[in-house]
């Protein structure tokens, strides 16, 4: 069904690696199937949307995409491209910039995930990349904390740093006596 670089068994789990944007394509109803089923709720989720991302805003890129299937199905899946934020450094990311998250990672909600973020998560060790920068992962989110635990039963090491933090007023009252009390500066 795909053109596989990888592909083997674990425990009745099998994992599949799109190796390529055609890959992806190829197999893009069984991810869209699998995008249904997550809680995921980027459009950009969706392996059309997740390819045009990639041949537009890093067409040079090293793509793959990470997928665990069960019985036919795929349960679990992560697409990673190589990034160069530096010239002598070379790691694998979500794809996203500044403007648009595009990809996540996908966990079907009907499943027991556990294993196949286990496998998922050993996998990772084995990529041409000695850094992941997962960006736009939301690490309060259900499958990224069971991703997370995956990630600690594998000893694979990681840290959990956020994107930004927002400031938030607390108002208890109107909004005019609360702008009275701002600097003028601020006001």
């Amino acid at each position: 069904i795909y053109s596989l670089s990888k592909g083997y068994c674990v425990s009745g789990l099998k994992l599949i690696r799109f190796g390529s944007i055609d890959c992806l394509r190829s197999g893009y109803a069984d991810w869209d199937d699998l995008w249904r089923r997550s809680d995921a709720t980027l459009p950009s989720g969706r392996a059309e949307p997740l390819a045009d991302w990639v041949e537009h805003f890093m067409p040079t890129a090293k793509f793959t995409a990470l997928a665990v299937e069960d019985r036919g199905r795929l349960i679990a899946a992560l697409p990673l491209v190589e990034q160069r934020p530096a010239p002598f450094l070379k790691l694998g990311g979500m794809p996203f910039n500044p403007w648009e998250a595009c990809g996540d990672l996908l966990v079907d909600a009907t499943a027991d995930s556990t294993a196949a973020l286990d496998l998922l998560a050993s996998e990772l060790d084995r990529l041409d990349w000695p850094l992941l920068w997962l960006s736009g992962l939301r690490p309060h989110s259900e499958r990224c904390r069971s991703f997370q635990a995956a990630l600690q039963r594998t000893g694979l090491d990681y840290e959990v740093v956020p994107h930004c933090r927002l400031g938030v007023l607390n108002l208890t009252g109107d909004w005019e006596p609360y702008l009275a009390h701002r600097s003028p500066k601020l006001r």
